[in-house]
């Protein structure tokens, strides 16, 4: 079989670049002629970013960096005092909001939790209500997905 150029070409670049590497020449020439041109790209990208973004971040910063206090609409006291003081379901509602104070938050661990207070007849509604609401799911998804 043939080898395209599409292949071959970044063979030889890491080829070229370990040839720098072990020769000691990267640091000698290469890093020195790219340095200045490093910080220039780095400018520019984050200019570009904010260009093309910029009026969505500005018009509404809380939907771009949401905040885990918005789930603060968690209806702990609600399902609390729709159970016995001696049920077990209390466990599974200090475990939610525990993992909802959390620095980053885990879909599967809240929805793992949401599931078990679900099964409990009790608070199966109220539980629903929250975890179906539209605003619930969008901060859910938007601080799993940036980390938050």
């Amino acid at each position: 079989m043939a080898m395209h150029a599409r292949t071959l070409a970044p063979l030889a670049r890491n080829a070229y670049f370990a040839g720098l590497v072990l020769t000691g020449r990267y640091d000698d020439r290469f890093a020195r002629r790219i340095a200045p041109v490093t910080l220039g790209a780095l400018l520019l990208t984050i200019v570009a970013m904010f260009s093309l973004q910029g009026a969505r971040i500005v018009a509404n910063p809380a939907r771009c960096v949401p905040s885990a206090k918005s789930l603060a609409s968690f209806p702990a006291d609600a399902l609390r005092a729709a159970l016995p003081a001696s049920h077990s379901a209390h466990k599974s509602i200090d475990q939610l909001q525990g993992e909802l104070v959390k620095t980053a938050l885990r879909r599967e661990a809240l929805a793992q939790h949401v599931s078990a207070l679900r099964s409990v007849r009790e608070l199966e509604a109220t539980i629903a209500n929250w975890w179906d609401s539209p605003a619930t799911q969008q901060i859910v998804y938007d601080l799993t997905q940036i980390g938050l």
